[in-house]
């Protein structure tokens, strides 16, 4: 397979000492949870409101795909391209199917936005058209993806009401999560990676 350069926020990780590192993962980690949070909270919403097991179950599962595949490809590093690569696409898909049923079952509720999804929107959009470039242009694409995902979270926070997350959570649960996630990261880039933190 072709291997990108590495102008991109997961090339960059390489790079990157230890405690910066760790702030991306930190916020990582509490995309994770916000994730399966949603995911739980939109099964129960669609077993209690519509009475269709069968679209809460398949929602709920496309949610916690959308968490796996983004805890994934932060504990595998960019230069195992392919399985990094591979999480990275199913993220991006199931994100943008997730989003979108979104769209279309929570429209009407309170709180809910649709900015979120139009900024995963251009940033999805532009890193397609730059990414053969591996510029600027496509790092910036690439960082509007992760801040879009942080707002869908914090939207969803909102849409399900939920009272659990709070500083000490977001410190202690999705600290501890972080911190594996860069124990994971680390030992696959020192010890799986053939070459590592390369700019090429």
């Amino acid at each position: 397979s072709r291997l990108q350069k590495n102008v991109s926020i997961c090339g960059f990780l390489e790079l990157v000492p230890n405690w910066v590192f760790f702030l991306y993962a930190h916020v990582a980690a509490a995309g994770v949870d916000c994730t399966v949070f949603a995911a739980l909270a939109i099964f129960r919403k669609e077993t209690a409101e519509s009475g269709n097991k069968g679209i809460g179950v398949a929602r709920g599962l496309l949610m916690l795909l959308c968490a796996v595949c983004l805890a994934g490809f932060s504990a595998v590093p960019r230069c195992l391209w392919d399985v990094h690569q591979n999480l990275v696409l199913c993220w991006v898909v199931a994100t943008s199917a997730a989003m979108f049923l979104s769209l279309l079952r929570e429209r009407s509720c309170e709180g809910y936005s649709v900015f979120p999804l139009f900024l995963w929107s251009c940033g999805t959009f532009t890193c397609i058209t730059f990414y053969y470039e591996s510029s600027m242009r496509f790092y910036v694409a690439e960082a509007t993806t992760v801040v879009a995902y942080v707002l869908w979270c914090s939207n969803l926070h909102r849409v399900f009401n939920r009272k659990t997350f709070s500083v000490a959570c977001f410190l202690c649960l999705d600290g501890l999560i972080g911190v594996t996630l860069l124990l994971l990261f680390r030992y696959n880039q020192t010890k799986v990676c053939a070459v590592t933190g390369q700019w090429r």
